[in-house]
């Protein structure tokens, strides 16, 4: 094995090192939430998060691709729980689905290398330089859709490339017994069942996805017709109907699996011909749930409208994945405009595979930079295009090694997205449960744990079952509620009519109430100032944590009125940047003051007094 093929080899066992020793930080909800939960409840009867987007009566997103990934990494991980070799706790709860994900992201390099193969690149340089993104070790190690995606966007272009190599491919030529040279003439595979299943997988995991299919399958579609006749329009029939099968099988496969795991139909009428026959003539279609249908229906439909700027994708997504290379295709596209000399080197103006691969690339950027939602993760698939165009020129072409920008550039965003980006939410979920399970001592506490400006919490990763549940021994409760950006005068509400004994709520007298409020240093401000009812205590901080939404100011000047201690300016400098990047946890904790209520009680007391009565009995 060469040198850049050891070094592709520990890239990749740094990617299972990089989840066995676990990256907290909280990338995005799409990791938890996509069905993640759902498996965590049906396995281990945790319980589940309600998620909006996610969670809706009309699942949006196929059970088949969590079910491989987090539900096989949770019931290895059961196994193991119930034979004593580990421990079913917040920590293995996070690896399983990841070291689940990670293992599938690897098709993605066997999809790189023989890509790079066929079209005779340098696959060694490829696999390296994908291998070594960011965007491979932070994202591609997360159990969501778009990693999927991005691996069945790999194999479909396979296949394609595979198809169609004698067009994307300098066609070679020999010479025969007189010396004359003839082609060798070789049909190239068709892969209509395979690439039928992968459309409809990549449509079913994620509807928008599609757009990332339309140049391979419209090159793929069209064959080998160069211009447009009847024999044109018959190899694109026939190409249409080689996809049918594979349409029909996966397509009956996830309608049936999505229906019966969601409830809306029973699996046993499949075993009964009769009981078939009379859902078939009752409405059987009408109890299939249709995940890109429901997907759809709820984005352009149901869902509250979200103004976001345009172009988001192209001006800054694009980059902050993958900047290198970016530099690369700008450097191309000035390099083909301007009519400079390449000396040999192939462009998009003199190679067929690299303008394909350039359309591959931009037609997709160009429409979704476009559309409302302009989600980063959502150009992940972009990276198998741009490694297969641009490896070769972020490497040192004698040693196979990434030059100094790739490795600057991609282990500076490797820590902020794997460690610092909303890196306080796991071990505050640990510390939650850390308290939720400790023995009562004197009296069972009820704990409210509000989250406000954070991402929703996942309940499962506390590893508890339902509360209902438990055994009879005495033992704390809690709550959690997730705020998100509420307004603020809105929160101080809420958490004003939690401290309220509210009998009709269902909380018993037995338990005594401690209310917590889990948010972002950098918002800390809010819970610096005394309210004429109760304060913040800042108990716990959870460091890195890193909301870029609500980015830290690197100066604060406010005075902080309920700890004089938390002011900035009065913080020694080693505490100051944990200040900054931190979550934090506050205690609410009530105001004694002299209200309306003390005055009656007050006087209620001195009648009692006057009366020679002790007004404590």
């Amino acid at each position: 094995m060469g040198n850049v093929y050891k070094l592709w080899f520990g890239l990749v066992v740094l990617r299972f090192i990089w989840c066995i020793w676990p990256q907290k930080s909280y990338v995005d909800p799409a990791e938890f939430f996509e069905g993640t939960d759902k498996l965590a409840a049906h396995i281990f009867g945790f319980p589940s998060t309600s998620a909006p987007g996610y969670d809706t009566p009309k699942p949006q997103t196929t059970i088949f691709f969590p079910y491989i990934t987090a539900g096989f990494g949770f019931h290895v991980l059961r196994k193991l729980g119930e034979i004593g070799l580990v421990t079913v706790n917040e920590r293995t709860l996070l690896i399983a689905p990841r070291l689940t994900i990670t293992a599938v992201s690897l098709l993605c390099d066997s999809c790189v290398y023989n890509i790079a193969t066929i079209l005779g690149q340098d696959a060694g340089a490829c696999m390296v330089i994908f291998a070594s993104s960011f965007v491979t070790l932070v994202f591609m190690t997360r159990n969501m859709t778009h990693v999927i995606s991005a691996c069945t966007f790999a194999l479909l272009l396979l296949l394609v490339v595979d198809s169609r190599k004698s067009q994307l491919v300098p066609k070679t030529s020999s010479k025969d017994e007189k010396g004359k040279k003839k082609k060798m003439v070789k049909s190239d595979p068709n892969h209509g069942f395979w690439l039928g299943v992968f459309v409809l997988e990549g449509v079913f995991n994620h509807p928008s996805f599609f757009i990332y299919y339309l140049i391979p399958m419209a090159f793929w579609l069209t064959g080998s017709a160069s211009q447009l006749s009847s024999g044109a329009l018959r190899t694109v029939l026939h190409n249409l109907a080689s996809l049918l099968p594979g349409i029909i099988t996966m397509g009956t496969f996830l309608l049936i699996l999505d229906s019966t795991f969601y409830g809306t139909l029973d699996a046993e009428i499949f075993l009964d011909p009769h009981k078939l026959l009379e859902n078939l003539n009752s409405g059987l279609l009408q109890n299939l749930t249709v995940a890109p249908l429901n997907f759809l229906q709820y984005n352009f439909l149901d869902a509250p409208l979200e103004i976001r700027p345009k172009l988001a994708h192209l001006l800054f997504n694009l980059p902050l994945l993958f900047f290198p290379l970016v530099i690369c295709f700008i450097s191309e596209i000035f390099l083909v405009y301007s009519g400079t000399d390449t000396k040999g080197r192939k462009t998009f103006s003199t190679s067929t595979s690299r303008a394909f691969f350039a359309l591959v690339f931009t037609t997709p950027l160009l429409v979704f930079s476009l559309l409302p939602d302009q989600d980063p993760k959502l150009l992940l698939p972009l990276i198998i295009p741009l490694v297969l165009l641009y490896a070769e020129y972020v490497v040192y072409p004698t040693t196979g090694m990434p030059n100094a920008p790739w490795i600057v550039w991609n282990v500076l965003f490797g820590l902020i997205f794997g460690v610092v980006l909303q890196g306080g939410m796991v071990p505050a979920l640990k510390d939650i449960k850390t308290t939720v399970t400790a023995p009562v001592v004197d009296k069972p506490i009820l704990y409210h744990y509000v989250f406000y400006h954070t991402p929703t919490p996942p309940e499962y990763l506390l590893a508890l079952p339902p509360q209902g549940v438990r055994s009879h021994h005495p033992s704390h409760q809690f709550l959690i509620h997730d705020l998100g950006t509420m307004d603020r005068y809105d929160m101080h509400q809420m958490i004003g009519s939690l401290l309220r004994d509210d009998k009709s709520a269902g909380e018993s007298p037995s338990f005594k109430k401690e209310i917590y409020v889990v948010a972002p240093a950098s918002i800390d401000a809010l819970f610096c100032r005394i309210n004429v009812k109760f304060t913040y205590k800042l108990v716990k901080s959870f460091s890195p944590h890193l909301d870029l939404n609500e980015p830290p100011y690197l100066f604060p000047n406010y005075v902080c009125n309920a700890e004089k201690d938390r002011s900035y300016f009065r913080m020694g400098i080693r505490d100051r940047i944990p200040a900054l990047f931190s979550l934090n946890m506050y205690k609410v904790e009530i105001v004694r003051h002299f209200g309306t209520e003390d005055v009656v009680k007050y006087k209620d007391k001195q009648k009692q007094k006057s009366k020679g009565k002790n007004p404590n009995q």
